[in-house]
């Protein structure tokens, strides 16, 4: 995807293509984050789309609706900072994490899918949840001061 935007605009400048499942966005958006903390004086734009595998591929466990979200990081004049914090459970015996024990925090609506919780944050300013198998992923919104 990155790779055929950027022939289209002609434009050389970086681009990566992250691939994490069902936690995607919330990757791409720690690695855009990274990226923007690297050099402060760049907005990063995070471009996310998903749709579901084609019927050449099988049956996928977790296939997602189709959707697409863009974003830009570190933008003059933002209306405010979304931040994530990610909670759960690593088991010392293996290093497997389980979100099995980890509640969602009072306060916080649960979505089925990562993007549903960050477009509801975005979109409503309220904290939003998703869980993975890994742990709980906490959305919410700060206007700008």
């Amino acid at each position: 995807m990155s790779g055929i935007f950027s022939i289209a605009r002609a434009d050389r400048s970086g681009a990566q293509a992250l691939s994490a499942g069902s936690e995607t966005l919330g990757y791409g958006l720690l690695e855009a984050f990274a990226q923007h903390e690297e050099d402060g004086a760049s907005p990063v734009l995070l471009v996310y789309a998903d749709e579901p595998a084609g019927a050449t591929h099988g049956a996928v466990d977790d296939d997602a609706a189709p959707g697409a979200l863009a974003l830009l990081i570190g933008a003059r004049g933002a209306a405010g900072t979304l931040e994530c914090a990610v909670t759960g459970a690593v088991d010392a015996a293996d290093g497997v994490g389980a979100a099995g024990g980890v509640q969602t925090p009072a306060g916080f609506a649960t979505f089925a899918s990562q993007r549903a919780a960050v477009l509801n944050c975005l979109a409503t300013r309220a904290p939003s949840a998703w869980r993975s198998a890994l742990g709980v992923w906490q959305w919410s919104w700060h206007d700008a001061a």
